[in-house]
């Protein structure tokens, strides 16, 4: 009897976690080149069948060329899942379209609401979004893969990235739910209205440029993980914003990288200055990065410093240049040379004298 009830159990659980499966009717992208989302053959349907529904997943897979492609969506789709997987060649950009925005809905529990597999590429959505549904979104983006959001991020629901890529939001976020960086980077130049909590092993790193340097959170930051702070330029680095809400740092760690084009040399050559790299509210900054890493990017630990200002709320990165080892040992050469002449100077005007 007791063997039969536990069959019946497992069986009941097997049934459970194939439902999702079954019922979940999944749309293809099966064009190679750009298109309408509306257009059900994009999707090897009929024309006016296309992934629009609460139980619905939508896959990109298309081999294609490896070329990009722009993916309008041309009205207000939901999905149970959108997935960018390993065959997808070429990126892929979903934008708004004609009237076009994208809702996804969490109402699979435990299930992510949208996946950025390994090998598929980096992706954007540049149309708005909204995260519905019962419990959080899940975004599932692989290591070595970024996926942008341009578009606006709103609903009552919250997100939590889960895998080890990067996500950049340079919208304007205002879905209600808390963010949670469980793994991988969050990145952007937009600004994001919910508290943000960064795990340990996870990063933040604010901006994708010198003219869009910073990322702004709007309720607090509690950073268990690492800030990356960027030289973008000579004279522009990453910023962190917090308009509102406490900052805690302890347990977190700070690095320094270079950005695209800038040198150590040129660097050093702009001369020592200062750059606040977390702008939090007045009083609202707790603790201290644990560590500190800038020989990563090439330069000397002494060369920078690292102050914290509470009432203020600012943490301010101060850099005095260090000659770069090659010119210290040309000036070093040039002395030596410099004194070996003075010395034979003074050394042969005695015998000249007595003479």
């Amino acid at each position: 009897m007791r063997q039969t009830l536990t069959t019946v159990i497992a069986l009941g659980v097997f049934v459970s976690l194939s439902q999702d499966r079954c019922n979940a009717q999944t749309y293809t992208w099966s064009a190679t080149t750009a298109g309408s989302w509306t257009n059900g053959t994009n999707w090897g349907s009929t024309p006016t069948d296309y992934p629009n529904a609460s139980g619905v997943r939508a896959v990109f897979s298309s081999t294609g060329n490896g070329s990009a492609k722009t993916v309008t969506l041309d009205t207000a789709v939901t999905l149970r899942r959108l997935m960018f997987t390993g065959d997808q060649t070429g990126s892929v950009t979903i934008a708004p379209g004609t009237g076009g925005s994208l809702t996804l809905d969490s109402s699979v529990t435990g299930q992510p609401t949208l996946d950025v597999l390994a090998g598929s590429g980096n992706h954007t959505i540049a149309a708005n979004v909204s995260l519905t549904g019962p419990v959080v979104n899940k975004w599932d983006i692989i290591a070595n893969q970024t996926l942008t959001v341009s578009g606006n991020i709103s609903g009552a629901q919250g997100l939590n990235t889960i895998q080890g890529g990067t996500l950049l939001l340079n919208g304007t976020n205002t879905y209600a739910g808390a963010t949670t960086i469980s793994a991988g980077t969050l990145g952007g130049s937009g600004s994001i209205a919910s508290a943000v909590t960064v795990a340990t092993g996870a990063t933040i790193s604010a901006g994708t440029s010198a003219a869009a340097n910073s990322l702004t959170l709007g309720n607090g930051l509690t950073l268990n993980g690492q800030n990356v702070v960027t030289l973008f330029s000579n004279n522009s680095v990453s910023q962190l914003v917090v308009s509102s809400g406490q900052v805690a740092l302890t347990g977190s760690s700070l690095e320094l990288v270079l950005g695209p084009g800038v040198t150590l040399a040129n660097f050093r050559a702009g001369g020592a200055r200062s750059f606040t790299i977390i702008d939090a509210a007045n009083g609202q900054l707790n603790g201290t990065f644990s560590t500190t890493n800038f020989t990563d990017a090439g330069f000397q630990a002494s060369e920078w410093s690292v102050s914290y200002n509470n009432a203020t709320g600012n943490v301010t990165l101060g850099f005095a240049p260090v000659p770069e080892p090659s010119l210290v040992l040309g000036l070093c050469a040039a002395a030596l040379v410099a004194g070996w002449a003075i010395r034979r100077r003074f050394a042969v005007r005695p015998r000249a004298m007595a003479a």
